[in-house]
């Protein structure tokens, strides 16, 4: 009997309430088959109540610095003793991929002691392909772990951070070795072909983000939920200066200001949560703007769910997972015109795509959203809905990866 596909998962930092789209794939892979083992450079902090799919992956996830330094370091001379030349052609090539300055040798010599750890996990679990999320440091730490045991890897590309330092992350050289890179999308593919030797183009492929399990069962019941009494807008993420909540915290005051009545939630945490708050406090708009945290996907759902729109006015975005999620709820969006959203949304259609940094197209599309009928709203969340189940249903979007994999695994590197 033929064993199943064994995949190393890895990715930067693992078991987080935000990292739903790769908790979604994985969940996935292991329904149709696969053999995943999940490994995380790091543990990420416990987090208010997270979902117990959260706990779970938290749970079975391998995290390679928590080894201690003793056990990396021992595991790194125990492999130059047995492994000489794989080590030392692993060490040029985190030399010839460091960013400039000390910084960057430190860096690599880091990525070289997790990468040895990894490999020898890879080893003892009989690996046939090791896939990383995210472009930067754990993608740095597959790759030398690839170079070391002669396994193939391959990449999931979110964006957009990476693009902004891809030379320092040496983006170029992980797409041309590795086996395949799936990308989120097509604005996503075209960056990565900015950076990847044309050679390489043919091994970028599209494989889109996917809601999860609950949204699909939502889109499948073919209603929606009522339309709340008090107009709320919901916007979930993380609470930092590229997602742009000041913006709307300022855009809702002017609305307030006209006599407007509106609800904004803002669900998420991160380093702007105290600056976010004293905005809202500083513009009185205590009664109308609402931090609450990270909270459950169930909840965040639920949320959804009761919202009038859901907003994303970030200055930089991948594709946003809540906008699908918006979706398979039957609400409209408002957007900003940044990453892939145009991908997903479309304008006046299922929802409104705005210029980013533009607090008056953000006030105005919130008008817009306020004015609108009833049925105007919920055509554009059927629009949205039928988006979601063509461009980004869980199932399909694993089987695309799954063929990925296979061949990848069956040819090696």
């Amino acid at each position: 009997m033929t064993r199943p596909l064994r995949v190393a998962y890895l990715t930067g930092m693992f078991g987080r309430p935000s990292d739903t789209f790769i908790r979604q794939e994985v969940n996935e892979l292991r329904g149709l088959g696969v053999e995943v083992h999940t490994f995380s450079v790091r543990r990420p902090d416990a987090g208010p109540s997270p979902d117990a799919d959260v706990f779970t992956h938290r749970s079975a996830t391998t995290y390679l610095v928590e080894a201690g330094p003793l056990r990396l370091l021992g595991s790194a001379i125990k492999a130059l003793l047995a492994k000489p030349l794989p080590i030392l052609r692993t060490g040029r090539l985190a030399l010839r991929t460091r960013a400039p300055g000390l910084g960057g040798v430190a860096r690599q010599l880091i990525c070289t002691v997790e990468a040895i750890r990894l490999a020898e996990q890879i080893g003892k679990l009989d690996i046939d392909l090791l896939h990383n999320h995210i472009g930067e440091n754990s993608a740095t730490v597959a790759m030398l772990a690839a170079e070391l045991t002669g396994k193939p890897f391959s990449l999931t590309i979110h964006g957009p951070g990476v693009f902004y330092s891809a030379g320092s992350w040496a983006l170029g050289e992980k797409l041309r070795r590795a086996a395949f890179t799936a990308c989120i999308s097509d604005f996503c593919r075209s960056q990565c072909m900015v950076f990847a030797p044309p050679e390489a183009w043919d091994r970028l492929h599209v494989v889109r983000c996917a809601v999860g399990g609950d949204y699909l069962a939502a889109i499948e019941e073919s209603h929606s939920d009522p339309l709340p009494q008090i107009p709320t807008f919901v916007c979930v993420g993380r609470l930092c200066a590229e997602k742009a909540q000041r913006l709307l915290v300022e855009a809702a005051g002017r609305l307030v200001n006209e006599g407007r009545s509106l609800r904004i939630v803002l669900v998420g945490d991160g380093p702007e949560r105290e600056a976010i708050s004293a905005a809202i406090e500083s513009a009185g708009l205590e009664k109308s703007v609402e931090v609450r945290g990270w909270m459950p996907s169930r909840e965040i759902a639920a949320l959804v769910r009761q919202s009038l729109a859901v907003v994303s006015c970030s200055f930089a975005e991948g594709l946003p997972i809540v906008l699908m999620e918006a979706f398979a709820a039957r609400r409209a969006v408002v957007a900003t015109h940044v990453g892939a959203n145009y991908e997903l949304v479309e304008n006046e259609k299922s929802g409104w795509l705005i210029p980013p940094a533009n607090v008056d197209a953000l006030a105005d599309a919130l008008r817009a959203v306020l004015d609108a009928s009833s049925e105007q709203l919920a055509s554009y969340g059927e629009e949205g809905a039928r988006r979601v189940t063509e461009r980004h249903h869980p199932r399909r979007q694993a089987e695309l990866l799954l063929a990925l994999m296979q061949d990848a695994a069956s040819r090696g590197r």
